[in-house]
């Protein structure tokens, strides 16, 4: 555009000029001759002068007419079109589960999403890790490197009322289906409600529960463990008033909680742990809960869990939230192999300084 303007102007200064030297000839000034030379060294002159300028590729012709590199600068050569000189990583086909790079140190085709995915759920078409969330059977949760992972203990559930569960020393037993009335915490005569059993078990002890719906809200402030016959077959549903509202399972105190083999499901927080209190979680499924399914709050609380699936946590009657897990006032949660999933809210919410989720 800027060489045709260039040329244009020319031709009509060159027409200016022939008029006056015409009228030149007529006044007997000038002769056609010299008139005509003139034309043409004045056409010569400007059309040297507007020729384009040759710009090297990946290059164009900049407003004062100096050479500018144009598109993505430093690209990879494995990405430059020979033709334009220009970066165009569509131009290379990098294989499923891959993306060029084409800026920076780390450059080439690279490798996106869950890395080291399990063969069943890699989508052959995407390469890419795609756990669907029917993958699995029912009571159990996939895992994307290692496949569905069961929440039931390794050997299963086992037989009888409480399965592959080895008796220890201090165990006291809760079994909310027993009918006699002479409950003693032992296998054979257990309690049915978590009062008796949680008063009657010493420091360091376990309560154990057989399979069956627990409508009771539970408080620990024990250093104990509490262990399920399975996840699949033992479930908390009952609510009480805890700090923070319904709560199914508050554990508070400078104590040291273990619980295992269970599944947490009620209409309001399904654990709340704070005051320092320190739980280690596992095979668990926490579903339906309100509010969060785990709010940990406190300096010093912390909350280690492994293969816990929390899943479909619901707003509280208030309208509040929907957390799949809430951390704050400097408590710590750690979560692996475990899964977060379709909660109202936040799937995870940290919040305050010294707060850490791992």
């Amino acid at each position: 555009m800027r060489v045709a303007l260039l040329i244009l102007f020319a031709s009509l200064t060159v027409a200016c000029g022939s008029e006056a030297d015409i009228e030149g000839v007529a006044g007997g000034t000038t002769d056609a001759s010299d008139a005509s030379d003139a034309m043409d060294s004045s056409s010569d002159a400007t059309d040297q002068d507007a020729g384009p300028v040759e710009c090297p590729s990946g290059h164009i012709s900049g407003p004062d007419g100096e050479c500018m590199a144009v598109g993505i600068q430093g690209c990879d050569a494995m990405f430059i079109d020979p033709e334009t000189g220009m970066c165009d990583p569509s131009l290379v086909e990098c294989p499923p589960g891959q993306i060029p790079i084409f800026g920076g140190d780390d450059q080439g085709c690279r490798a996106v999403g869950i890395v080291d995915c399990h063969p069943e759920f890699l989508d052959v078409q995407t390469g890419r890790c795609d756990p669907a969330p029917d993958a699995c059977p029912e009571g159990s949760m996939a895992i994307p490197t290692q496949g569905c992972v069961s929440l039931d203990p390794p050997g299963g559930c086992g037989d009888g009322a409480w399965g592959n569960i080895e008796e220890l020393p201090g165990d006291v037993h809760m079994d909310v289906n027993y009918t006699g009335d002479d409950s003693d915490g032992t296998r054979e005569r257990p309690w049915t409600l978590y009062g008796y059993a949680s008063g009657k078990v010493q420091s360091g002890g376990r309560i154990v529960l057989a399979a069956g719906d627990y409508d009771q809200g539970m408080l620990v402030s024990k250093s104990i463990s509490l262990v399920g016959r399975c996840s699949s077959m033992v479930t908390l549903s009952g609510v009480r008033e805890g700090a923070g509202g319904p709560t199914v399972l508050e554990v508070k105190g400078d104590v040291e909680v273990v619980i295992s083999d269970l599944t947490v499901s009620g209409p309001g927080y399904g654990f709340v742990v704070r005051s320092g209190a320190k739980l280690s979680l596992s095979r668990a499924s926490l579903k339906d809960n309100h509010t969060a399914g785990i709010l940990a709050h406190d300096s010093g609380t912390s909350v280690t869990a492994s293969e816990v699936w929390i899943s479909d946590t619901k707003m509280n009657a208030e309208g509040l939230e929907g957390f799949g897990v809430a951390v704050g006032l400097g408590a710590s949660v750690s979560l692996s192999r475990s899964r977060v999933s379709e909660c109202h809210g936040s799937g995870i919410a940290a919040f305050n300084s010294g707060t850490s989720v791992t």
